[in-house]
């Protein structure tokens, strides 16, 4: 079942006692910490050539944020059939950390079981 921002602020008010209004406001503020991390990656990698991968934020316990830089390359278009030249880029990850991927794990493999 797919769960929004909107259940993870009404879930995160009601386990923290807290309005739903001032969840949102923490939310809003995250997300703007994010895009600022965000953008800040994006400039250390562009400024050193060889750096391939940035740590924009770890979060021991949840997860590591990183910013890898692709450099440019040529790719192959299927349905034109022909080369294309692809420019810079940036892939965006979120890696669990492992307590957060053992308790997944655990808990998908709980679900499973509950299921046969």
């Amino acid at each position: 079942m797919y769960k929004g921002k909107d259940w993870f602020i009404r879930e995160v008010a009601k386990r923290a006692d807290f309005t739903i209004e001032d969840i949102s406001i923490v939310w809003d503020k995250m997300q703007e910490v994010i895009f600022d991390v965000t953008v800040e990656a994006v400039e250390r990698l562009e400024k050193d050539e060889n750096a391939k991968i940035d740590k924009a934020l770890v979060l021991n316990g949840l997860f590591t944020y990183t910013v890898r830089k692709i450099r440019a390359h040529t790719a192959y278009d299927a349905i034109r059939k022909q080369p294309v030249e692809v420019g810079d880029s940036y892939m965006y990850v979120f890696t669990p950390s492992r307590r957060n991927f053992a308790y997944m794990i655990k808990n998908k493999l709980k679900n499973l079981r509950a299921e046969e």
